[in-house]
């Protein structure tokens, strides 16, 4: 995957060079015989499906950032309601989100924005921004706008919030209120899009950021400061509802053809085409794959995180018994390492699983274990502790990541008081 991967992105970069570039040259009048290839006829053969994927589309050629960008006027501020992430449940985040809320209005401009992709990570685009004025009597203003056929959620997200920007603007340019303060809250459930615009990521939206600091020099003037917040996801608030509405109503028109969309593409929405299909390509080698079936089990989903230990040992140990490779009795008969597989308790063959849940030499560590799992009640949720559960990422939505993390930080402290090597 690894090496598709690096040929697709070193296509697209020569994609990107003008055309009297030696390698867009060299590109072009590459050969090859038979199974010999030159370096750049290899790219070429490797990068055809990509080729494909972004045939009728404009590549867009990476923008240099002048001085002049680095100079923006700082009206706009994320603003952290969970600092440090003091508060980490869900619940309780929109309780204190609601309350918040409730307490700007009347007093405060609320703007939400949201962005979203129809037909996959890369795909048709749009945003949405929802007002809501000062004046509770005043009409709520939702407005809408299209980002492309082929981009990432990222850029809609980002699209959104300079969209909320622009309707800010144009709220002050023709309110005829007094306005009580000017801080505008603006709430937003992309933390990445909230990271670009606070930080002005340039490298990945020169475009979009270069719009964004126009109207922040406008809001300068107006001596209007925007404060973004990060929303939790699925929190039900009303603003946040109908600007999600707005722009999956939108990308589903794009994909329809009802509305028209540019085709340009930006260079990281091309990597990031180029990763989707080195993983899918990767996914089908693995789905189809004769050995390796028992960590496939394990990990059916190619890319998917695994917690690491902070112990080396124990991680060697996990990984070992992910991978189904251990120095327990079971998989050392099986290599001819030991001369039988029957455990030190004499009651079974040393498995995985039977070290896991049923060794007898280990009960005391175990007990301690499934405590802690008690504790967060894990064992409420999970009437049977199996192998699977223990060794196994989330790949669905049986654990949550929350839960998995507690779950393998116990399993990782039985690992470590055992003192076995696997």
């Amino acid at each position: 995957m690894r090496k598709r991967e690096l040929c697709y992105r070193e296509y697209v970069r020569i994609l990107t060079q003008n055309e009297d570039h030696a390698l867009v040259q060299m590109l072009a009048t590459s050969t090859r015989s038979g199974l010999k290839f030159c370096p750049l006829e290899y790219i070429r053969v490797m990068s055809k499906e990509l080729d494909r994927a972004i045939s009728d589309c404009h590549l867009v050629k990476p923008e240099s950032v002048v001085i002049e960008d680095l100079t923006v006027p700082k009206q706009i501020d994320r603003l952290d309601i969970f600092p440090s992430g003091s508060i980490t449940d869900e619940v309780k985040q929109c309780e204190i989100i609601s309350r918040f809320i409730e307490q700007c209005k009347g007093k405060n401009v609320l703007v939400y924005t949201d962005g979203s992709v129809y037909n996959g990570p890369v795909g048709c685009g749009s945003c949405a921004s929802v007002l809501f004025p000062v004046s509770e009597s005043d009409e709520v203003i939702t407005q809408t706008s299209v980002v492309g056929q082929k981009v990432r959620s990222d850029d809609c997200e980002v699209e959104g919030i300079v969209l909320g920007i622009k309707m800010i603007v144009q709220y002050f340019q023709y309110c005829t209120s007094t306005r009580l303060v000017d801080d505008v809250y603006m709430f937003c459930d992309c933390d990445s899009a909230i990271e670009a615009v606070d930080k002005m990521v340039w490298n990945k939206f020169p475009a979009t950021l270069r719009n964004l600091r126009k109207l922040l020099y406008q809001l300068e003037e107006m001596s209007v400061s925007v404060k973004l917040i990060k929303l939790p996801g699925n929190t039900g608030i009303l603003g946040n509802v109908m600007a999600d509405h707005s722009a999956r109503d939108l990308a589903y028109k794009i994909f329809k053809g009802d509305v028209t969309a540019s085709k340009s593409i930006s260079i990281h929405d091309a990597y990031r085409i180029a990763l989707e299909i080195a993983k899918k390509s990767w996914q089908r080698q693995w789905d189809n794959e004769s050995t390796g079936r028992y960590t496939y089990n394990l990990i059916p989903i190619v890319g998917t995180k695994v917690i690491c230990p902070s112990e080396r040992s124990v991680g060697i140990s996990y990984f070992r018994m992910l991978v189904h490779d251990t120095m327990l009795q079971d998989d050392s008969y099986r290599t001819g390492i030991a001369d039988t597989p029957i455990c030190e308790c004499g009651q079974d063959n040393e498995t995985v699983e039977h070290l896991l849940l049923r060794c007898s030499i280990h009960t005391e560590a175990r007990q301690v274990m499934f405590d802690c799992m008690k504790d967060i009640g894990f064992l409420s949720k999970h009437k049977r502790i199996t192998e699977n559960l223990l060794l196994a990422p989330p790949c669905d939505k049986d654990i949550s990541k929350k839960d998995n993390r507690i779950v393998k930080e116990s399993l990782f402290e039985f690992l470590s008081s055992i003192n076995r090597t696997i």
